[in-house]
């Protein structure tokens, strides 16, 4: 896995890995599909591994819609070196609280949000899509010489009820889920009308060999969602990496320990914010950012085209390079825990701007080290430049390399002027350069410079842009 498109092309397949019905029902069940997206050929010089990373990626929809055909995460992925699955889960719940789970349960006509439905039927559509989602990997893993992938490097991911099922499936065990199933429902059986298995709590027999082997989730690509668990379980969580992503202002899955939809009696999950907490306590890969201005969804996003230097970007291609930085991000933290290098960061980076965000370029919140761009080859972060202490504004300068290990500093500035007057000073004030630089070029260089922070100003006809850089070998 790599921070950067390592794939040429790409294989996509769909096929049928589960079959929900059983022989002596009537009622007849659905196929379960996903597309499986598989490297072809390698860029360059890179040589194509025998087996691949596997991500199984479950789409969002509430639990009640949703469709395998993912559009942008999965090549965002794969791109990167992984071989990605996108499955079907089981969906439906009684949302209108009817005593029956049907057509009327479907519509976009409920009020996204609204605590009237069934939370027993909501909890039991958890665990049914907990059992398809082991079912995806246990199809996977037991058919090898069609899907090259790694058995120890299995990770999951997705938005919104994706990401929930993919945090419970990867963070919670089938016991636990039972045990909670009993005291949140007063001791209610789970299972219910058997014979529909769209909507029983059953495991849907596989279209083809198991896993005989016990298999380990080893991390997740979390994006605004949540652990459904008991809310008294305490403890390690286990070695499970993960990144994650959250809206502060988020009402469907709460980024701290709420309930689902922010109901009263809907089932208890333990947000982004969190599992980061609990993970750095106990020592695991974490990395979460944190949009302070966002909502469920919308997280790094306006909700409307953006305008920025006189291009407009669409909705549609924000989310794209939303999925690709994220992928970019998540491979960068997995590849750092493979290769047994520090991936703790107590930090949880803020994100804002979409402005910041099309150039894959973030508000951290003057950290000291500055925002992780990617990931070396041991898996040690790449940064991106340091911020001034109040945050990286819009109009601010951008400096790079940075940190610099000694060589050529390249400026740039968000203005249509092409030129500008640059000074750079230590902090003692000395000056170590000055003059006319031209807007995205590279005017001066950090060798001969010792370790330790620069300050740098560039004036031009309209504004003064200032932020600092720091040279470290």
């Amino acid at each position: 896995m790599t921070d950067r498109s390592a794939v040429e092309s790409y294989t996509v397949q769909t096929v049928g890995f589960a079959y929900c019905a059983l022989p002596e029902c009537e009622v007849a069940g659905d196929t379960l599909h996903m597309n499986v997206y598989i490297p072809a050929t390698m860029k360059g010089s890179t040589p194509k591994p025998d087996r691949f990373p596997l991500l199984v990626f479950f789409t969002g929809g509430g639990f009640w819609q949703g469709n395998f055909n993912i559009p942008q995460w999965p090549e965002a992925f794969v791109k990167r070196g992984f071989v990605v699955a996108t499955p079907q889960y089981r969906l439906g719940w009684d949302r209108n609280n009817d005593g029956v789970i049907d057509s009327l349960d479907f519509s976009p006509d409920i009020v996204s949000g609204h605590c009237e439905g069934n939370a027993k039927s909501l909890m039991r559509a958890v665990m049914r899509g907990y059992l398809d989602a082991h079912a995806a990997i246990r199809f996977l893993l037991g058919n090898p010489d069609s899907y090259p992938v790694d058995p120890e490097l299995i990770y999951v991911g997705g938005p919104s009820a994706g990401g929930t099922l993919s945090m419970t499936a990867a963070f919670s065990s089938w016991e636990q889920l039972e045990a909670y199933w009993a005291t949140f429902s007063g001791g209610l059986p789970y299972e219910v009308g058997p014979c529909d298995m769209r909507y029983s709590v059953r495991s849907c027999p596989l279209l083809g060999p198991d896993v005989t082997e016990p298999y380990h989730i080893r991390g997740v690509v979390n994006c605004w969602g949540q652990v459904v668990m008991d809310p008294a379980l305490e403890g390690d969580p286990g070695a499970v990496d993960l990144y994650s992503a959250y809206a502060t202002g988020d009402f469907v899955s709460p980024p701290d320990v709420g309930r689902i939809l922010s109901c009263p009696d809907y089932p208890y999950g333990m947000g982004g914010k969190a599992m980061h907490a609990r993970l750095v306590e106990y020592g695991h890969c974490v990395k979460t950012m944190e949009d302070p201005d966002a909502r469920h969804k919308t997280v790094f996003l306006s909700d409307e085209d953006t305008l920025y230097d006189d291009v407009v970007y669409p909705l549609s291609v924000q989310r794209g390079e939303r999925a690709r930085f994220i992928a970019a991000q998540a491979s960068c933290l997995f590849k750092s825990s493979i290769c047994g290098t520090p991936c703790t960061d107590t930090t949880i980076f803020l994100v804002d701007e979409p402005s910041d965000w099309l150039r894959a370029y973030y508000v951290v919140n003057g950290t000291a080290n500055g925002e992780p761009g990617g990931c070396e080859d041991d898996g040690t972060a790449r940064f991106l430049p340091i911020l001034p202490g109040e945050g990286f504004s819009r109009h601010d300068l951008l400096v790079w390399p940075n940190p610099s290990p000694g060589g050529p500093m390249s400026v740039a500035w968000n203005s249509s002027t092409r030129f500008g007057d640059c000074i750079v000073t230590d902090v003692s004030g000395r000056v170590v350069f000055s003059g006319t630089v031209a807007n995205r070029s590279t005017p001066f260089s950090s060798l001969g410079l010792d370790n330790g922070h620069y300050l740098v100003r560039v004036d031009d006809r309209d504004n003064t842009y200032t932020t600092r850089f720091v040279v470290f070998r």
